[in-house]
């Protein structure tokens, strides 16, 4: 019933800036996100958290591109479900800003869940990274001075997910 996400690839200051999220959005309930629930420490450092498994599913791409033949309309309910689960996550504040369909997972009853939110921004804690699609479309926001990450962000990589999708 539960997942372990292990960040042994990332930087020790990545990591301390996903702990000091993690810690700012204890509380946080979204039924639809898969959040942390127990964090992994080793020696006051985090080292990786649990979070609860959601049984039976896959990528939203990965769904949708194991079939030659699609229904568009599962298409878009499972899109159109997605965008919602965002709006309630942009709703408490948080940008995930590393928002591709891979992020997006699926069950074989069409229930959605989003996960990888450790990349997300909330209160001010930022990672050092966006998404690939919106890499490979948009200038490197960081490097521009007053340049403000919004929820915008989000939407375009969702909008270029939908379209890499279809």
């Amino acid at each position: 019933d539960i997942c372990i996400k292990m960040l042994d690839k990332l930087f020790p200051e990545e990591k301390e800036i996903i702990y000091r999220k993690f810690l700012a959005m204890d509380g946080i309930k979204l039924d639809d996100v898969l959040l942390p629930k127990v964090l992994i420490l080793k020696d006051d450092k985090l080292v990786g958290y649990t979070m609860d498994n959601f049984k039976d599913s896959m990528p939203l791409l990965d769904y949708f591109g194991r079939s030659r033949y699609v229904d568009c309309k599962d298409i878009f309910t499972a899109v159109k479900k997605a965008s919602l689960i965002l709006r309630d996550i942009h709703s408490v504040g948080i940008i995930c800003q590393d928002l591709t369909f891979d992020n997006i997972l699926i069950d074989n009853s069409g229930n959605i869940k989003y996960c990888d939110i450790d990349s997300c921004c909330y209160n001010g804690y930022m990672n050092n990274f966006i998404s690939v699609l919106l890499n490979r479309f948009l200038f490197d926001y960081r490097k521009e001075d007053g340049c403000k990450l919004s929820t915008n962000i989000d939407r375009i990589s969702f909008l270029l997910s939908f379209c890499l999708l279809v």
